[in-house]
């Protein structure tokens, strides 16, 4: 036999894109940064990644990875991998 959740879980969660750097850094809880700030922080994340705390400590993350935000925690998941297990719902 096959077995399926009942209820399906939700969650909050960002992709971390050039367009976004600025949503995501709020999504954990930072500022808001510069203009400047935000092109330089942009340029680092696409060449050497951020890392995000998360309950198992710091995590890389980079551009086209998702933040994943649960019960006052973070983790961080490959973009293709997050896309494959989970889809947008309407609020």
């Amino acid at each position: 036999m096959k077995y399926q959740k009942i209820e399906k879980e939700t969650f909050a969660a960002i992709q971390i894109q050039k367009e976004t750097i600025n949503d995501a850094l709020l999504f954990v809880g930072d500022v808001s940064l510069s203009e400047k700030e935000l092109v330089d922080l942009t340029n680092s994340i696409e060449f050497k990644g951020v890392y995000v705390q998360t309950v198992r400590g710091p995590e890389k993350a980079s551009i086209g990875d998702y933040i994943i935000k649960e019960d006052n925690s973070y983790s961080v998941m490959s973009g293709p991998f997050f896309e494959s297990l989970y889809e947008k719902v309407s609020e």
